[in-house]
Order: C-alpha cells, then sequence, then structure tokens
C-alpha cells in the first residue's frame, strides 16, 4: 500500500508539472501570435475561423469576436478562393506558400497580400493556421520599380547616343542600346556577355586606350570626356566623344558608358576651318593691298613734295604723308597679325612714333625720343583712331615744342581698371597761355578732337613745364560690361 501510495504521489505530481510545462508553452504561443504584427488565423477542416489574433484585427478590421465561426469566403474574393482549397482528408503535414492574392477587409476594400499556410492535427480535428501579410506597400514599390525601369529601358533604347553597360573588372558587355546595336549591325543579344576588348572590329590602338581608361575609371570613378576614332564593322570609320561614370548596378561594379557620335560636328568643324582660313587669307590679302595702296600715296606726296619751295605748303604735304603712313601701317600690322581681328596698339605706337621722328631727319642727341608702353591690343576700329590722334600730338611735340632744337619727347600708354591712357609729352615751351585748344584752327587739333569723340575718348591738356596730352578712354570688353 505504501509502494501504491508513493507512486500516486509522484504521477500526480509529474502530471502537475506536464500540465504547468503546457500552460507555460501555450502562454508563450499565445503572447507570439498576439503580438505579431502579421494576420495569423486558424481554420478547421470546414473552413471556419477558430482563432484570430491582434494583426489580423488591424489588418481586415474585423474583432476576434466577429471573425470568430466565420467561414474562410468571408476574407476571401471569389476569383481567389481555389487558391485556398486544400484536398479532403487529413490536414496535417499540409505546407505551402500562396502569393499573388488578395484579401477582403470588412470594409469591400481588397489588398495583396501574401501567405504561409500550415496542416496540423490536436486530438481529435484537423487544422490550418495560416501567416498573412499585407504586401500592398511591397506591391507599389514593385510597380514604380517596373514603371522605373520601362522608363529608363524607353530612354535608353531610344537615345540617339550610343550607350553600353559595361563590367568595371573585365570589360563585359552587360547591355547595349538598340542605337549602338544597330550602328553596329550587331544584334544586342549577341553583344551582351562578349568582353569589349575582343570586339574584332575595334582597333589595338583604341582597345589599349579603352582599357587604360577604364583602369582609371575602376579607380577614380570617371574620367574626364574624351574623343576617339572607331570603325565600325562595314569599315566606315566615325568620331565619338566618350562620356563616363562608374555606377553599382545588380550586385557589382559597372561603368555607363555614353558614345555622343560626333562625326558630322567634326566634318562641319574641318569645312569651317577650311572657310575660315581661306577669309583670313582673303582679308590678309585685302590689308596688304590696303597697305600698299597707302604707301603708294604716301610715296606720291613725298615725291610731290621735292618740288614745293613754300614751307608752309611743304609741312601740309608732309602731315599729310605722315597719316597715309600711319594707317598704312595698321594694315600692315593687321596682315602680319595671326589675330586678324586685334592690333598690338603698343607695338604699333613705337614703331609710328620711331618713323615720324625720322621723317623729320631729327638729330636723336638734341631731341630725344622714348617710351614707357604696356602691351594692349584692341580692334582696327579703335586702332585707326588712336594712330591717327597719337600721329597729330607727336608731328605738333615735333614742330612746335622745341624752337631752340632741344628737348624730350616721352610716350606713355597704361591700362587700369578697363581705362587706357596714351600720353604725348614735351618739355618744350608748352601752349600759348590764351590758346582755347577745342577752338583752335588747326587742322590737326582738330583730328584729335574729331577722333577722340569718335572712340568716346577723354581728353585732358596739361601746359607745366611742356605740353602733355592725355587721351583716356575704355576698353572694349569692360565697355560691353
Amino acid at each position: 500500500m505504501f509502494f501504491v501510495n508513493t507512486v500516486t504521489v509522484l504521477l500526480s505530481e509529474s502530471l502537475l508539472e506536464s500540465e504547468e510545462a503546457v500552460r507555460y508553452s501555450e502562454e508563450k504561443y499565445r503572447r507570439i501570435i498576439e503580438t505579431a504584427r502579421d494576420a495569423i488565423i486558424t481554420v478547421d477542416s470546414d473552413g471556419m475561423v477558430v482563432s484570430w489574433n491582434r494583426g489580423a484585427e488591424d489588418l481586415f478590421g474585423y474583432s476576434s469576436g466577429d471573425a470568430a465561426g466565420k467561414p474562410l469566403e468571408t476574407f476571401i474574393p471569389a476569383e481567389h478562393i481555389e487558391k485556398h482549397r486544400f484536398n479532403e482528408g487529413n490536414l496535417e503535414g499540409i505546407s505551402k506558400f500562396i502569393d499573388d492574392v488578395e484579401a477582403t477587409r470588412r470594409d469591400g476594400s481588397r489588398f495583396p497580400v501574401e501567405l504561409t499556410v500550415v496542416g496540423w492535427h490536436y486530438m481529435d480535428g484537423d487544422y490550418v493556421t495560416a501567416v498573412i501579410r499585407d504586401v500592398s506597400e511591397r506591391k507599389k514599390a514593385e510597380a514604380r520599380l517596373r514603371e522605373s525601369e520601362e522608363k529608363y529601358r524607353a530612354l535608353f533604347n531610344l537615345s540617339p547616343e550610343y550607350i553600353i553597360l559595361l563590367d568595371v573588372d573585365d570589360g563585359r558587355i552587360l547591355d547595349i542600346n538598340s542605337t549602338l546595336a544597330g550602328k553596329l549591325m550587331i544584334p544586342r543579344e549577341r553583344m551582351i556577355g562578349r568582353s569589349v576588348y575582343d570586339l574584332e572590329f575595334i582597333s589595338e590602338d583604341a582597345r589599349r586606350e579603352f582599357q587604360s581608361k577604364l583602369e582609371t575609371i575602376k579607380r577614380e570613378g570617371s574620367v574626364e570626356p574624351y574623343e576617339m576614332e572607331l570603325e565600325d564593322p562595314a569599315g566606315n570609320r566615325y568620331t565619338v566623344r566618350i562620356y563616363n561614370k562608374r555606377i553599382h548596378a545588380g550586385d557589382r561594379d559597372s561603368v555607363i558608358v555614353v558614345l555622343s557620335d560626333i562625326t558630322d560636328l567634326k566634318r562641319t568643324q574641318e569645312m569651317l576651318e577650311r572657310s575660315l582660313a581661306e577669309k583670313e587669307l582673303l582679308l590678309k590679302e585685302i590689308h596688304h593691298r590696303v597697305k600698299n595702296n597707302l604707301m603708294i600715296i604716301s610715296s606720291l606726296l613725298s615725291m610731290q613734295s621735292r618740288q614745293i619751295k613754300d614751307e608752309d605748303t611743304l609741312e601740309i604735304f608732309r602731315e599729310s604723308e605722315n597719316r597715309a603712313r600711319s594707317m598704312a601701317l595698321i594694315h600692315e600690322r593687321l596682315y602680319r597679325s595671326e589675330d586678324l581681328k586685334n592690333v598690338d596698339i603698343s607695338e604699333y605706337i613705337r614703331t609710328l612714333g620711331v618713323e615720324i621722328f625720322n621723317s623729320y631727319n631729327l638729330d636723336p642727341s638734341m631731341i630725344r625720343l622714348s617710351f614707357d608702353m604696356q602691351e594692349f591690343r584692341a580692334d582696327i576700329e579703335t586702332t585707326i583712331p588712336i594712330g591717327l590722334i597719337f600721329t597729330e600730338l607727336m608731328t605738333n611735340a615735333i614742330k612746335h615744342a622745341f624752337p631752340d632744337g632741344r628737348g624730350d619727347i616721352k610716350v606713355s600708354l597704361k591700362r587700369s581698371d578697363g581705362t587706357v591712357t596714351l600720353e604725348v609729352s614735351d618739355n618744350g615751351v608748352g601752349l600759348p597761355g590764351d590758346l582755347d585748344w577745342e577752338s583752335t584752327p588747326s587742322l590737326g587739333l582738330q583730328i584729335v578732337r574729331g577722333l577722340s569723340d569718335q572712340i568716346d575718348a577723354r581728353v585732358d591738356v596739361i601746359s607745366d613745364e611742356g605740353t602733355t596730352f592725355r587721351i583716356s578712354f575704355e576698353e572694349l570688353g569692360f565697355k560691353n560690361q
């Protein structure tokens, strides 16, 4: 009897421990089910709901009390119900994943779901438990991704540029657009997977250069756009400007390469360059002829002046000769210049000053000429007036500043903050005190005044221990600003 009682006690304690373990296990299961974010539903073999967690309440809009005992068809659209039916008989051991189906909320709205179902047996009943997840946001993201892919593919293939996607490690072609495939006359499918270095129609030089660029892209991410001459399989040569960028596509580092065909542009550029060269040659010839004609006029004036005895008349001829020579010198500078639009005024004035000085047969030891010049270039519309103004000021200084035949003439050309200043100064006797230079009948000073207005120049006359004429005007670039 003692033995029986002992066994009974032990069995009771064991049973209590088992019941406690079951309760603990059920409690853990219940907590997991209730705290899960996904809907977890259990139905019996008749398809009636026997378990409905909080996630299902949130997803479908039914409370657990409302859902209990309802058939599965309540929550599944009719056209999807077949995917949820199981073979009759024992449901234990069923395990399947179902996607691309919809569910129905309490308000009648439908939404995409995916679910995992598991069949199991408990006591005398068969049950199926489904873990259901709302995939609306994922489906929207997938739709956006498909839309983006379609847009990319459309842009990729409709682009007039040649586009190719390469593996940055081995130069293998990952994708190629229809434009480039058409240019190469090779189907896109035959190009994908081949190494760009194995394409027979690419020259060895182009292959080496491209490989070098690809190595740089691999290290630095990109290289500056560059030009390359290529040849298609038919032997036609064409020039492309190549743009590139390393990207991460899929599970690999790739480089997208855009080849812009600039063959027609290069051809047009070459034609324009030839046309421009011809026009420049023609302009140089015109300037050369104008210079020769002006020199002929200067020579005729010089020859005619030899027969003139009157000093005043002779001076008029000499001044006219210098004016013609100053304009001839400009045209000589232009046809010798690489830039037909601009003349180096500083060098032009220096040369012109020496020629005018020599035309009067002056003794350099008696009258000294010096220059302080900064380099300055201007177009012919500015250079001709400046040259003629300088000719008049230089001539006036030589003729009137030194009655005793001794003195200094200084010429300077300075630039500062967009303003150019030309000064011709002497240390001679200066201007008469009652002389208004702007209203004087002197042709030379009238020319100075008129040409200064033509280039919007300011003229300052300083008569202090000699005479200084200061001509100030704006550089063209600053004026345009």
